[in-house]
Formats: C-alpha cells, sequence, structure tokens
C-alpha cells in the first residue's frame, strides 16, 4: 500500500538516557568479557524501577518497568543480588522463565505490553538468536526488525547487549560479533573498553547514533559489591522537551533511594501477562516520522 508522507503525524522522541539510549528503539551495548556490560545494563534497570538516576545526575520521574533477560549469570546468585546492590525495586523487574527463548519469540512482544515495560536488556543477544546465522544479513535483519517494530509500538527501549569479535584491528563500528546489519539495526551503540592509563577503569563511548549528536565518553569502575561507580560525569547537549508522554526529568535532584530486597518477576513460558496485571490491547500509537 502506497502512503504519502503529508499523511504521516509527526511525533516527538523521547530518551531514557540522552543521547544514548531512545525509547522505542535497539540501543547496542558491546564490549569483551569483563569490561562491565552487564553491569552497566544492571545500572540501567535498576535507576529506571526505582527512580534512580543516570550517571549525569538526572532522575526518573516515576519508576518504569524492565525485563532484563540475561542467559550467562546465575539469576538468585548473581543477577538478583546485583540488582539489590544497584538499588533496584526487583517489583518493577521482570524475566521470562523460558529456556528456548528466541530474539524474535512472540513471548517477548507480549510480556513488554502485559508488564507495560518501558526498557528490555538482552543480556547477551547472542544467546537468544537460536537457530539464526549471525552473519547471515539477511537472517539477522528479520528477527531485529521485528524487535524494532514491537519497541516502536510499545515505546520500549530495547538494549542489546553483545561481545566484540575478535579483529581488534577493526574500525569499532565492525567490532561486533556478526553481520554489519547488526550494527545497521541500532540507533546506538555504546562500546566499553579499558581505559589505557588505568586498567581498573572502563571508558564506555558512543560510536554510532543516528537520532542526535554524539555523546562524550562516560568512565566507570566496578566496586567489590558488583555496582558501577561513574567517574567522569560531562552533560550532553540538553534533549528537546518531551512530547505529552514524559518519561524524563531533567532536573538534578539527590534525593536518596532506598534498596528494596524482593525478587524479580517471573514472567512463565505462554503466560501473556504477569501476575497480579491483568491483560490490556496494545497502544494506538500514530506513526511516527524518523530518519537516520
Amino acid at each position: 500500500m502506497l502512503k504519502l508522507y503529508s499523511d504521516v503525524q509527526q511525533t516527538r522522541l523521547n530518551w531514557l538516557w540522552y543521547p544514548y539510549i531512545a525509547f522505542g528503539k535497539i540501543t547496542i551495548l558491546q564490549g569483551n568479557p569483563g569490561n562491565g556490560k552487564s553491569h552497566v545494563g544492571i545500572n540501567l534497570a535498576a535507576a529506571l524501577s526505582s527512580r534512580g538516576t543516570i550517571p549525569n545526575g538526572t532522575r526518573f520521574p516515576v519508576a518504569q518497568k524492565v525485563i532484563y533477560q540475561c542467559a550467562e549469570d546465575g539469576l538468585a546468585d548473581t543477577v538478583k543480588p546485583r540488582l539489590i546492590e544497584a538499588g533496584a525495586d526487583c517489583r518493577n523487574v521482570a524475566f521470562i522463565d523460558d529456556e528456548t527463548l528466541t530474539l524474535d519469540d512472540e513471548q517477548i512482544r507480549s510480556s513488554i505490553e502485559a508488564f507495560d515495560a518501558r526498557l528490555l536488556i538482552i543480556d547477551p543477544f547472542q544467546a537468544y538468536l537460536g537457530n539464526s546465522d549471525i552473519s547471515s544479513a539477511s537472517g539477522i535483519r528479520r528477527i531485529l526488525n521485528r524487535v524494532s517494530k514491537w519497541a516502536n509500538l510499545y515505546e520500549c527501549a530495547v538494549l542489546l547487549i553483545g561481545h566484540l569479535n575478535k579483529n581488534e584491528g577493526a574500525r569499532d563500528l565492525y567490532r561486533g560479533l556478526g553481520s554489519i546489519d547488526v550494527a545497521a539495526a541500532a540507533r546506538s551503540i555504546l562500546q566499553i573498553d579499558v581505559d589505557p592509563d588505568d586498567e581498573g577503569i572502563r571508558r564506555m563511548h558512543q560510536i554510532k547514533n543516528s537520532l542526535a549528536p554524539q555523546g562524550n565518553d562516560i568512565c566507570f569502575s566496578i566496586t567489590s559489591g558488583g555496582s558501577i561507580r561513574w567517574i567522569h560525569e560531562e552533560l550532553s547537549e540538553t534533549p528537546p522537551e518531551p512530547d505529552a508522554r514524559p518519561v524524563m526529568d531533567y532536573g538534578r535532584s539527590k534525593q536518596e533511594i532506598a534498596m528494596p530486597d524482593s525478587g524479580p518477576t517471573r514472567l512463565q513460558p505462554g503466560m501473556t501477562f504477569a501476575r497480579g496485571l491483568g491483560t490490556r490491547s496494545a497502544p494506538q500509537r500514530p506513526l511516527r516520522n524518523t530518519g537516520r
């Protein structure tokens, strides 16, 4: 069906963390094993779930729901303790309890809808490709196109955590495992490297941004308890005013937050809603006008 762009109703882009992670878009966070990718993901999940702050001091005005799907760490002995250490409200953090889950599984879409998740983290996304070949341009593009549509439909930020390949001499954009179509599908790519001057410091830098000016590098260290200590904070350009559905408070409140010890919500396989939540129809959102 042919449509005119004059009939497309423009909408404003909302940000989870400007200019690094946008709501309704795919972001990739990549790095070598042990460089703190999962720690950053858990820190963001904790902040969003509990009205916490991002590295520049911006506080989320309301707590939001997060789905954190992890294939490499134990849920009870690693993921939950890290969430608690980071200050998460685990009543707002869920996972899909299905060992056969794949990235394009309908359960992901239905769980985002039913749990009203604003952030989906897949860690690492290579573990959720099933029989798909990550080196196949057509195969990986099909999967990520589906995930992108779900992200846009539910205004859910999708953070795909991934490993680097062994080609250390390649440009950063080509360091991710698999086809370059993985990088092409993402609107933002963040890479974590060890600081060359201090092995105890990690440097996160943005190597792609299709939606805004590229952000500043951000440094952090990992404490003995597994939490993140942000070291270098440089405020990026102030983002546009949010639309009618505000999701960010661009003030700098430093109010202390509690650290609840309740466990994450478990989304059973085949279920279309989390325990205690009712089903609801998919939100009807206008088409949005976004470009590279």
